[in-house]
């Protein structure tokens, strides 16, 4: 991977399970959320899609956290289910962190991960990864080498 981890945009703590036909998505917690210094507040929020995007060319969203109001270290503790159908297999699951701009709301970076490698019984993923460039999120994810000290959410 040709990806430049100190360009990320800060770091994102997730977990994946599949079960039956669903995947279980648990957005937990991000840290050094990164926002342009043109915006006066920094109002995360996580998206969940599947890609690539629908014929009208946007990301089939499945779900989205709440907003968390004025901190570059939300904590959201949110579980969503996505569900799975055959011809989902050749998709992606992308995780964005968007911000609810002064003016517009705009991505602050995420990662995607592959739907044929993650919908299997017995699979799962938890950790933390880095928020990239939405070019590369949507390809791939990063996973932190390093623990995220003094953020524990349970």
């Amino acid at each position: 991977e040709d990806v430049n981890i100190a360009q990320h945009k800060g770091k994102l703590r997730l977990a994946l399970s599949f079960d039956s036909d669903s995947l279980i998505v648990s957005i937990l917690e991000a840290c050094d959320v990164q926002v342009p210094s043109s915006d006066t507040s920094c109002n995360p929020y996580v998206k969940i899609s599947l890609i690539p995007s629908t014929e009208e060319g946007d990301p089939k969203l499945e779900n989205q956290t709440k907003v968390a109001t004025d901190t570059r270290d939300p904590a959201f503790r949110e579980t969503f289910l996505v569900k799975i159908d055959e011809g989902d297999n050749t998709q992606r699951l992308l995780i964005a962190l968007w911000n609810q701009g002064d003016v517009e709301d705009y991505s602050c970076g995420g990662m995607s991960f592959a739907i044929e490698e993650f919908a299997k019984p017995n699979m799962s993923v938890n950790g933390w990864y880095y928020l990239l460039d939405d070019s590369e999120a949507e390809k791939s994810h990063i996973r932190c080498e390093q623990p995220v000290k003094d953020h524990v959410v349970a």
